[in-house]
């Protein structure tokens, strides 16, 4: 398991922790954790150390995130596979500075895609009920089409099943 789990930490150590991870202990290597909680559970210096982790860590929640720069983000995704960088220019790039091309292109992909597949799969749908209520239309036409024809239709033991009880 963790070999330094029953393991004493320094004062130090626990202060390169707080440091480095911040005050939430679940974000401590696990391998160090056991420790430093048993450090801050005999040492009021340690107790301190988390105690302003505990503000800074606070202070910097409510700072707004910061946003990459055109260039950063120019150069991210000029690094990035050509499929990558295609998709992503297609999301941040604006619709007034594709082009018609561009225009026709991300239209086909953002809108005919998920189109055709909705398509295909009302498709089957059709076809797989036409299928099922052709025959059962037909045999159902000199009938009042009430649930127990249908299931007797459906499924022909349900009938006898009826009789039986």
């Amino acid at each position: 398991m963790n070999k330094n789990t029953n393991a004493e930490i320094s004062l130090e150590r626990f202060a390169s922790l707080v440091a480095a991870y911040g005050a939430d202990a679940g974000r401590w290597p696990d391998d160090e954790r056991g420790a430093a909680q048993a450090l801050l559970a005999i040492s009021q210096d340690a107790r301190d150390l988390l105690d302003a982790a505990r503000t800074l860590d606070l202070c910097l929640d409510v700072l707004p995130q910061p946003r990459p720069s055109a260039r950063l983000e120019a150069a991210i995704l000029g690094a990035a596979p050509v499929g990558v960088a295609t998709a992503a220019t297609a999301v941040t790039q604006p619709i007034s500075g594709r082009g018609l091309a561009g225009l026709v292109s991300a239209w086909h992909e953002e809108i005919w895609r998920p189109v055709g597949v909705f398509g295909m799969a009302a498709a089957l749908g059709i076809v797989l009920g036409l299928n099922v209520m052709g025959p059962l239309g037909a045999a159902l036409a000199g009938t009042s089409g009430s649930s127990d024809e249908v299931l007797a239709y459906a499924l022909p033991t349900y009938g006898d099943s009826e009789s039986g009880q």
